[in-house]
């Protein structure tokens, strides 16, 4: 396989020019950025490679420390460009521009692969959808592409570097061929849309209280070096821990339980790796503005993602704990506009299956974890506790894609410190199947389909498959990949009609904007009216299509939503 080196304009072959009616294939190479990262993921842009069909087998690899990468963007930003998982690119290339960065006309093959291979397998990177498709190459079987995706690219490049970047940029044309029968989906259009929406709003972040994470910090801290050195261990050694314990395991579960039964040392060890956690978070919010890098299809179902990469200023914005939430506010002058769907999952699940008995419950307006609650133990709702409704909740959310008693069991010793023994659980469970015998029967269709074919494939509400092979995935992959297209065709409505939008943050099922306080109540509104627009709009065809969804976004100054 041949490739060109260009370290200089004088570099371009003279025969190689692009054609502006095909497909320009490009693919990065990152690098740790001295001061900004402590490894190459989204760092900065080394190699840039480029690539379209008509070419000689010759793929062009822009070296960006001779060559500036904004002259490399400027020159390929008017072509249609074919990225595999530009999430990463798009993202990292933006670390290093002044301005937002998108091309004109943007496609993607992991989201074009999703679809149209979906039947091959799990996995959607390159080297997996290369072997779908049997896109074979000599030079493949040379390469140790793992250690060479771990390669330091900021010095010197050697060959086989070379030829490793080439030669995914050169395959990645063969995939595009075999996948692009894909793009006219409804799915693969609302992905793409998002995508470039993701990058942009990535830029912005959210600003952080630093004055207000330096107390939290100095309290963790001070109580972190009170504690640790008293512990006979080291709190993060499972080996120590199991050995004072006496346990086989020293996990979040165990900790629990033992702490629960009065084990002093099992309460310490827990809150000591609470501390070592809280004070990580911290030292992440410790910054005038905290950014995370927003992928709207990460995951095989679909679901929203964010991470922070191993740049200094971003971490993942979806996963903040619920105690921190407080140190994020709004700008000077500024408030945040907030909207969450309210259960998204459970309405989608009880809209995809046609659940009655829930469904009138939240037409009605009714507690629904309350109303379970009572059911389960064979109480009247009068008589509910706040223990027994805790156990109601989890066995709402956990027993909908099919987690059995033990599951359930452990998530309740580990998230609300109840311990139930197993025979209570399971009755509980089978009280749960008999209020809602619906999705009793959507449970027993997808485990028996399972059992006889080993695999089920489904749909989401706009058509996105997968194949699956565990029941557990066929019951929640459509309700959660149906709740991220949701959230997708909101914002999609929200960028369309709104332009001059502030979006800073998405949560699975919450939208966060950040606006001039005088324009607060317009922009809840306007939140409100493309969220719950969105939600009809998916479940159009579903069992239930007029499922209600509350309007209940809100603003505030800070992200201390709902407390």
């Amino acid at each position: 396989m041949e490739y060109t080196l260009i370290r200089a304009v004088e570099d371009w072959p003279e025969d190689i020019q692009i054609d502006k009616d095909q497909p320009l294939f490009v693919d990065t190479e990152t690098a740790i950025k001295e001061g900004e990262t402590d490894g190459g993921l989204y760092g900065e842009v080394r190699l840039v490679q480029l690539y379209q069909k008509h070419w000689p087998e010759d793929a062009l690899i822009i070296d960006c420390k001779f060559i500036p990468l904004k002259t490399v963007l400027r020159h390929i930003k008017p072509y249609q460009l074919v990225f595999h998982n530009g999430s990463y690119d798009l993202h990292t290339i933006n670390c290093a521009t002044d301005e937002l960065w998108l091309p004109d006309n943007l496609d993607d093959t992991i989201y074009l692969s999703r679809l149209a291979l979906f039947n091959k397998g799990a996995q959607f990177d390159l080297y997996s959808c290369f072997r779908y498709c049997k896109i074979r190459r000599e030079e493949c079987a040379t390469l140790d592409k793992k250690e060479l995706q771990k390669a330091d690219w900021s010095g010197l490049l050697t060959e086989e570097m070379l030829q490793y970047a080439a030669l995914d940029v050169i395959g990645l044309c063969e995939l595009y061929e075999r996948v692009e029968q894909a793009k006219e989906t409804e799915s693969y259009k609302l992905d793409m849309v998002n995508l470039k929406y993701a990058v942009e709003y990535s830029r912005r972040g959210v600003a952080a209280d630093q004055k207000l994470v330096q107390e939290l910090l100095l309290k963790a801290v001070r109580e972190a070096e009170e504690l640790i050195p008293s512990l006979p261990v080291n709190p993060n050694s499972p080996k120590q821990c199991c050995e004072l314990l006496e346990t086989s395991s020293s996990d979040a579960e165990t900790l629990v339980r033992l702490a629960l039964e009065g084990n002093k040392w099992a309460r310490q060890i827990k809150r000591a790796r609470y501390l070592v956690k809280h004070i990580n978070f911290l030292h992440k919010y410790n910054r005038p503005r905290v950014y995370g890098f927003f992928n709207p299809s990460s995951a095989i179902s679909g679901r929203w993602a964010c991470k922070g990469g191993d740049r200094f200023t971003h971490t993942n914005l979806q996963q903040v704990p619920r105690e921190l939430t407080k140190v994020f506010k709004a700008g000077e002058g500024k408030v945040l506009v907030y909207m969450d769907y309210a259960g998204l999952e459970l309405r989608m699940a009880v809209a995809w299956t046609g659940e009655p008995v829930m469904a009138e419950l939240m037409r009605a307006g009714e507690d629904l974890h309350t109303f379970t609650t009572a059911s389960i133990f064979d109480i009247p709702k009068a008589k509910v506790n706040k223990v027994q409704r805790n156990v109601g909740k989890t066995f709402t959310f956990a027993s909908l894609y099919g987690a059995r008693e033990g599951l359930i069991g452990s998530m309740l010793r580990t998230k609300a410190e109840i311990i139930l023994p197993i025979q209570e659980l399971r009755q509980l469970r089978e009280r749960y199947f008999d209020t809602y015998q619906t999705f009793k029967e959507w449970h027993s269709f997808h485990e028996g389909s399972i059992r006889t074919y080993g695999y089920l494939d489904i749909r989401t509400a706009l058509g996105k498959s997968v194949r699956t092979t565990k029941a557990t995935d066929s019951l929640a992959i459509p309700i959660q990949g149906s709740s991220a297209e949701v959230t997708k065709v909101s914002l999609a409505l929200l960028k369309s009609r709104y332009p001059d939008e502030n979006l800073i943050s998405t949560i699975h099922d919450a939208n966060v904007l950040e606006v001039d306080r005088e324009d607060a109540d317009l922009w809840v509104d306007r939140l409100n009216e493309c969220m719950v627009e969105a939600w009809y709009y998916v479940i159009k065809d579903l069992a239930i299509p007029d499922l209600p969804m509350p309007k209940e976004a809100e603003w505030n100054y800070t992200w201390n939503f709902g407390d």
